[in-house]
Formats: structure tokens, C-alpha cells, sequence
């Protein structure tokens, strides 16, 4: 996330699948969510070992955005959220929706 604190334009998908980031690398996505101005259309973190603490960073970094109907809005706009593969548990599924 640190290379990306800088960024301040738009991605269509930042693809992070498959690194085994784990809920440390999660904590940290969430945290350049927080912050980030732009706008991203899918945000891939599959396959990453991100489990119910991870999740919930995700989740609570997500609330900080407005939601419309299908679509979170990061200040921008987030249209897609993939995290399967991950050990989220149900206590992650839940504080994702």
C-alpha cells in the first residue's frame, strides 16, 4: 500500500490476488482506503489468506464511503470487491455487507 499512498488518480482494478497479504496486508489496504481520493472500479483480493480480522478492516474502511445499491462509493466510486479464497469466516461475510 505504501507505493499507492501517493497515487491520486483512478484504477480500473488493482489486482492483489494471490500474494498471501494475510490480515496485516489487509489492515494496510484498508488503511489507502481510507485515504484514497480517486476513484476504482474493482479492487481484487483474492487468494490471500485474509481472514476475519482482515475482512473487518476492509468492512470498517469500507464504511467510511457512501453506498448506493450495488456500488461503494470511495470518494469515487468502487464497483466491484472480490475476496474469495480468503478465510473470512462469517463474522468477516458479515461486516463486509
Amino acid at each position: 500500500a505504501g507505493a499507492l499512498a501517493v497515487f491520486k488518480g483512478s484504477l480500473n482494478v488493482l489486482y492483489l490476488g494471490g500474494n498471501e497479504i494475510g490480515d496485516k496486508g489487509a489492515k494496510a489496504i484498508a488503511d489507502w482506503l481510507r485515504g484514497f481520493k480517486g476513484s476504482l472500479n474493482t479492487l481484487d483480493l483474492r487468494n490471500n489468506s485474509i481472514g476475519p480480522d482482515g475482512a473487518k478492516a476492509i468492512a470498517e474502511a469500507l464504511k467510511v464511503f457512501k453506498s448506493s445499491l450495488n456500488i461503494l462509493v470511495l470518494q469515487g466510486s468502487l464497483n466491484e470487491l472480490y475476496l474469495h479464497k480468503n478465510k473470512i469466516g462469517d463474522a468477516g461475510k458479515e461486516a463486509i455487507r
